[in-house]
């Protein structure tokens, strides 16, 4: 069968085959091929879920929930469970998981594959961290159970591998007492880029959850003056039940009208508004911790607005010793290329980079920008100074990335490269995503 998939970003578009089993024998018959590739709820920014080599294996019947241990801190799940089920089940309970993606719909299985982060990557690092143990099936190693005390190579290779050990069944992973259903959260007003690094800086450590947004849709002075936003989790009850229903992203939906609201003069309106909206208040706001944690929830139509070409994200790592003089440099050659970004925002991280983990010690500096060939420009020269500062790109949300770049940047590429094939030599598990990277 095939079916139109696009990607989060709209950057890959086209038609692929595609398979749902709806039971683990039907899977295993499914898989017994080359080529192949898990698919989750579909919202990556990048093609990682399809390919024109491979048959997309949706998993979203997969999505039940195995066990749960409140004493020991943790919780067992299908890979196709969505972060908003478990939201809706833990958050009763008195727990969650304090790494999460901004929006319920992404699942289990994506969130291992990518090794997502999430608000606070300085303090609670990235998602496989919690990982404890998970399954997995491979048409020739049949179910795998791994994690970092057995087959830890394969483990390795899971989390952060993009879906190309196999068909994940099942992850336990750990999970953390809430204080409460609400976030305090307060805003603070930064006047320029640097700004906002320093402060962001500053408050990293005296929050739960912290990031910035800025703005850099407009050249000249101020430019990117934002908004830290930093939340703590409030104690008891007091942000009342939490509204959990969402509006499902779609990308390959076809729709009749992608309306291109983000053109170059629109955009630094568009940030005055967010701005505005989101400018510090005189005491800090409560807010639903559905809210907090899943920001893109109500904003769907943001993707859209992009038109149908859709957007490119650039999320890169950047060194902590070489903020100051990046931050003039990228200034620099923003203003040399005249391009207005749509949204740019900045978080503070802190761990260790290895394979293909989007990790290390620094900022989370990311850019958002409609898809043009002028913005492509912009982006690819962007790359060589990302290059020369140490920066890392973020694998999972550029679809521009070439792989000459990523060789640059990760420094153990090809050990990965050289792990999957020794345990996978006919690669039968690949996606447009691995493929352009020749992983």
């Amino acid at each position: 069968m095939k079916t139109s998939y696009t990607s989060l970003d709209r950057f890959t578009s086209g038609e692929y085959e595609f398979d749902r089993p709806d039971r683990f024998r039907r899977l295993v018959e499914t898989v017994q091929r080359d080529g192949i590739v898990a698919r989750g709820a579909g919202v990556s920014y990048v093609a990682a879920s399809f390919s024109p080599k491979a048959v997309s294996i949706e998993t979203a019947a997969f999505d039940r929930i195995l066990a749960f241990d409140p004493d020991r801190s943790w919780i067992e799940v299908e890979a196709g469970v969505s972060l908003g089920k478990l939201f809706e089940f833990l958050t009763p309970r008195g727990f969650h998981i304090p790494i999460q993606p901004g929006h319920p719909q992404v699942t289990i299985g994506g969130c291992v594959a990518a090794n997502v982060h999430g608000k606070n990557q300085y303090s609670d690092g990235i998602f496989g961290s919690l990982v404890q143990e998970l399954t997995l099936y491979h048409p020739d190693h049949g179910v795998v159970r791994a994690s970092p005390t057995e087959n830890a190579e394969i483990f390795d290779l899971t989390v952060g591998g993009y879906g190309l050990t196999g068909i994940i069944l099942s992850v336990r992973i750990g999970i953390a007492k809430l204080a409460g259903a609400a976030v305090r959260q307060r805003n603070f007003r930064v006047d320029g880029l640097l700004a906002a690094f320093r402060e962001v800086d500053r408050l990293k450590q005296d929050h739960d959850l912290i990031y910035c947004w800025n703005d850099l849709s407009r050249l000249g002075r101020n430019r990117g003056a934002g908004v830290v936003v930093t939340g703590s989790y409030v104690a008891g009850d007091s942000g009342g039940k939490a509204e959990t229903n969402y509006k499902r992203l779609d990308p390959s939906a076809k729709k009749r009208l992608r309306p291109n609201v983000f053109t170059d003069k629109a955009m630094p309106w568009v940030n005055r508004i967010y701005a505005h909206q989101n400018r510090p208040a005189s005491k800090p706001v409560d807010v639903p911790l559905f809210q907090f944690n899943f920001p893109a929830v109500g904003k769907e139509f943001f993707f859209d607005f992009f038109g149908d070409t859709g957007f490119v994200e650039l999320q890169l790592l950047l060194p902590s010793d070489a903020v100051e003089a990046y931050v003039e440099d990228f200034l620099s050659l923003q203003e040399s290329h005249g391009r207005p970004i749509a949204l740019t925002t900045i978080k503070a991280v802190r761990g260790d980079q290895r394979l293909l983990h989007f990790n290390g010690n620094g900022f989370n500096f990311t850019i958002e920008l409609r898809n043009s060939p002028q913005n492509i420009a912009f982006l690819n020269n962007l790359d060589d100074l990302n290059c020369r500062y140490g920066g890392i790109t973020n694998i999972i949300k550029d679809s521009r990335l070439r792989p000459e770049i990523a060789e640059r940047q990760y420094p153990e590429i090809d050990l990965f490269r050289q792990r999957l094939r020794t345990y996978d030599p006919r690669r039968r598990f690949s996606s447009a995503l691995s493929e352009r990277l020749l992983l």
